[in-house]
């Protein structure tokens, strides 16, 4: 498995402690959902920036690798209530312990809209990861 993959992996791992959404993970999946599945989080890779440490032999790679963890609500009286909740419950379970791969968040975006009766959202988290690859070895994470 790619190490990009992996550690969109970990981070799915650690958002299926959301209470709020139940386990309800998908990695890596950006078809959309139907309602019975929601709530729920997808987690999928935006971007992987690679530089070259040519201080080592063999040579290294560093990866900075943007994810997207968007997590889709629907609710008929208290969707701002659950953004909240959707929030506190993954920044607590991505960052219960030290971080992986040095994650950070670089933001959060709310995409509330009406639909009939009801309202969606999206609450989207951007997450960094930085980890280091061996050069032509990319499922190799050091």
């Amino acid at each position: 498995m790619l190490a990009s993959a992996q550690v969109r992996a970990a981070v799915a791992t650690l958002l299926e402690g959301v209470a709020l959404t139940s386990g309800a993970v998908h990695a890596g999946r950006y078809h959309p959902l139907a309602e019975s599945e929601l709530p729920a989080w997808l987690i999928f890779i935006e971007g992987d920036d690679i530089e070259l440490q040519d201080m080592h032999w063999p040579p290294v790679e560093q990866h900075t690798l943007d994810l997207a963890a968007e997590c889709k609500l629907r609710s008929v009286t208290d969707l701002e209530g659950q953004l909240d909740t959707a929030e506190l419950q993954a920044m607590a379970a991505l960052f219960a312990s030290a971080p992986l791969y040095d994650l950070q968040v670089t933001s959060i975006t709310r995409n509330p809209q009406r639909d009939g009766e009801a309202a969606v959202a999206t609450l989207r988290l951007n997450l960094q990861a930085t980890y280091f690859t061996p050069q032509g070895e990319p499922e190799t994470i050091l």
